[in-house]
């Protein structure tokens, strides 16, 4: 999905990874201008999503929140509220620290790990992956630099796929990413320009 998501039809779930809420506004706090509404991109773009999928499960797959602040609650809530049929659970990440009673408010079910046969998400990579399982992360940022004809090159963000390991883009807009190399046997999809295409590995 393009959208910088996963979709799992068998259960009509929509997984979205490293939203980071608030993360301009902590910019701006610590007195660096930027120049777009966060409220006008990551949730507008979320909302949009959900409007388009329909999923009937949101799995949040941490750092929903950049930081504890909660005037986003409000933000963020309005944008769920426009869907209380769908249920929301958010496996928690490093950034997840608001107090447990106001991802209450949220109706955010809240868990360290969420299973779909063998797949197992989670926020960070796990260090040990159990044999004929396979794990589904992001908090990385992954992206890779694409090559132009002309010599020109640009960071894209991007899905990564190895042996045992997934990783999802984050889907918040100013994350940052960190480029990965991918090896021979791992496969990468790379987002740009409103598509996915898969990039050709040695």
């Amino acid at each position: 999905m393009h959208e910088k998501a996963m979709f799992i039809t068998e259960v009509n779930t929509l997984v979205v990874s490293d939203l980071h809420i608030g993360k301009t506004a902590y910019f701006r706090k610590k007195g660096i201008a930027l120049p777009f509404s966060e409220k006008d991109t990551t949730i507008e773009k979320l909302k949009i999503l959900i409007e388009k999928q329909k999923p009937a499960v949101i799995l949040f797959l941490g750092d929903l929140f950049h930081s504890f602040d909660e005037s986003l609650i409000p933000q963020f809530q309005e944008c769920l509220s426009c869907f209380p049929e769908i249920k929301t659970i958010l496996v928690k990440g490093n950034h997840d620290v608001f107090p447990e009673v106001l991802y209450q408010q949220l109706q955010l079910e809240v868990m360290d790990f969420w299973h779909y046969h063998s797949l197992m998400f989670s926020h960070e990579p796990l260090e040990y992956i159990e044999e004929g399982k396979y794990n589904i992360a992001g908090h990385i940022h992954p992206a890779v630099r694409v090559t132009g004809k002309g010599r020109q090159s640009m960071r894209l963000p991007c899905f990564y796929f190895g042996k045992s390991l997934a990783l999802m883009p984050a889907f918040g807009y100013f994350t940052g990413a960190k480029t990965i190399i991918p090896s021979k046997g791992e496969h990468v999809f790379v987002l740009g320009d409103g598509m996915i295409f898969p990039m050709k590995n040695p």
